[in-house]
């Protein structure tokens, strides 16, 4: 073994490989077992098959949750999906199981090309892919079921910023060509996260940039046009059926607020670590340590990031949040340990810098190395843990779950409408309004997925109902039914969901269901272990 260490290709291959594991490992343990797509995916679930029953050419809109919804979000992730389950004749729900989770474990490996080519030092690119892997931002929205969008859009876009910071370096053209590629591939993929690797793109090539200047101009350029030329068949087709109102509606989501950015800087948890914030709190360490040795780069990637990123900023930041720890480790308090390790006092006097190196033994060497490998696995601990988070995002639709979708979609008319009530903290996570429409092919009037490509607002009116509803879960059904009132929204049944509540915020439908069924006019007509159905039946 002795000799791996002796020899550094061999060595970092195998301490990537023990970080390439250790991420499978936490990313499994939410799939493990799974029958079903983690979280979210219901839109796109539908979306594909559309896609596909359409011979894969880009349908005019989605008839999910029965609206008709511009398909306008970016189609790769479906060609892939339904591609695959076409070609493999593998089940699409499976395909979404699996596919995500694929995708980001692939991102592993070229985290560490980016963080090496940035940093110029393998145990910096090293530890830098260790912690971004451990992180819960690395992986939480990526492996859900719709992660079959965002998980190749956040792969792809390292390698482009990979390859694009190569080129910047050895001015070789293959490597513009492969960065403008992967680019393309992530705007064919997720919008959001084209934007991300857009401006992170721009961050880097201001530092990286090389003489003279008109040369440097025109290779960004170069970049950003060929992105859009590759993206262009997708932008026409989608030009030329609804113009640019979906792309206004959908980006007008982001919900941009500069006190929750500042109150977001503030409590630096972009890394959402289980009980303490190690790594946050290194990388605001190596963040003043940039500015104090006046090299801005990764600081001004920080703050690009933070405030044109609102929406997922946690996502996006945590790259340059994991160099920015590795910089604090690597270059503040490894350097701590050695000079403490390797002083000695001559006279009363301090040896200088070179008596220090000479004092430092192979076996003081070790034990920093031993001191690094067990901070790295006490982060990974932390990271296992982490997974017995009982609000944890990544859950997944229950088999009575599905059992109630079934018996609606067989006992219920095509034009009914539902109420579906969770225990959701917000519409973001709320698996079961999200898959709903498409398993049931039901009108859920609360479902807010797919309302964000619809013009006039109909994002935040969505939203706003979806967050008038929850509310009512901590009042009364009396509330439920003041709000469809006002709203003037009809609904034939209400699809309770008894499984879990969320105790902290007192969002329960458990806790309105007994009210409702003390009215004559509700009556039950189906129910299991987690689901209750009630229909409206005023004649009663």
């Amino acid at each position: 073994m002795s000799h791996l260490f002796k020899n550094p290709r061999k060595r970092n291959i195998l301490i990537l490989s023990i970080i390439f594991l250790a991420g499978f490992f936490l990313r499994f343990r939410y799939i493990s077992g799974a029958e079903f797509p983690l979280n979210d995916g219901g839109l796109f679930y539908q979306m594909t098959r559309e896609l596909i029953r359409n011979n894969f050419k880009l349908p005019e809109f989605s008839t999910y949750n029965l609206n008709d919804i511009p398909f306008a979000y970016p189609p790769l992730g479906f060609y892939v999906t339904g591609l695959i389950s076409q070609t493999l004749n593998v089940d699409l729900l499976q395909v979404f199981i699996w596919f995500p989770f694929i995708s980001n474990l692939l991102a592993i490996p070229v985290v560490y090309l980016l963080t090496k080519s940035l940093l110029k030092k393998d145990s910096s690119a090293l530890l830098a892919t260790a912690l971004w892997t451990v992180c819960l931002p690395s992986f939480k929205w990526l492996i859900m079921g719709g992660g079959v969008t965002r998980s190749i859009a956040y792969t792809a876009s390292f390698a482009s910023l990979y390859f694009f910071v190569t080129y910047l370096e050895n001015s070789k053209k293959k490597n513009l060509i492969y960065a403008i590629l992967l680019g393309g591939i992530t705007g064919l993929s997720h919008l959001e996260i084209f934007w991300v690797l857009c401006i992170s793109l721009f961050a880097l090539w201001f530092y990286y940039k090389q003489t003279p200047l008109k040369r440097a101009i025109r290779d960004l350029a170069i970049y950003y046009l060929g992105c859009i030329l590759v993206i262009s068949p997708y932008l026409i087709t989608v030009f030329s059926k609804h113009g640019v109102s979906p792309f206004l509606a959908g980006f007008g989501t982001g919900g941009f607020d500069m006190i929750k950015q500042v109150f977001n800087l503030i409590l630096f948890n972009f890394t959402e670590e289980y009980v303490f914030t190690v790594i946050a709190a290194l990388a605001l360490i190596g963040l003043f340590y940039r500015v104090t040795q006046r090299q801005y780069c990764f600081v001004t990637w920080f703050f690009v990031i933070l405030f044109l990123d609102p929406r997922s900023v946690n996502r996006s930041i945590l790259i340059v949040v994991s160099i920015l720890a590795a910089v604090a480790i690597e270059e503040i308090i490894i350097p701590a340990l050695r000079n403490g390790a390797g002083t000695e006092h001559t006279f009363g006097h301090q040896l200088d810098c070179k008596q220090i190196k000479s004092k430092i033994t192979d076996g003081k060497k070790q034990h920093i190395l031993l001191v690094s490998a067990f901070f790295v696995f006490q982060l990974f601990l932390l990271a296992y843990f982490q997974y017995y988070d009982e609000i944890s995002p990544t859950q997944k639709i229950s088999q009575n779950e599905l059992a109630a979708f079934k018996w609606i979609t067989q006992n219920t008319k095509p034009d009914n409408t539902f109420l579906v009530l969770t225990s959701s903290l917000n519409w973001e996570t709320d698996q079961i309004s999200e898959w709903f429409p498409a398993l049931t092919n039901r009108k859920s009037v609360s479902t807010v997925q797919g309302s964000e490509w619809i013009p006039r607002n109909g994002h935040k009116l969505s939203g706003d109902f979806y967050d008038n509803i929850n509310s009512c879960l901590k009042d009364s059904f009396s509330c439920v039914e003041n709000v469809l009132l006002e709203e003037e929204v009809a609904v034939d049944y209400y699809f309770f969901s008894i499984n879990t509540c969320v105790a902290e915020s007192a969002i329960c439908p458990n806790l309105i269901l007994e009210n409702a069924l003390s009215s004559n006019i509700y009556q039950v007509v189906y129910r299991n272990p987690e689901v209750v159905i009630l229909s409206y039946n005023p004649e009663n």
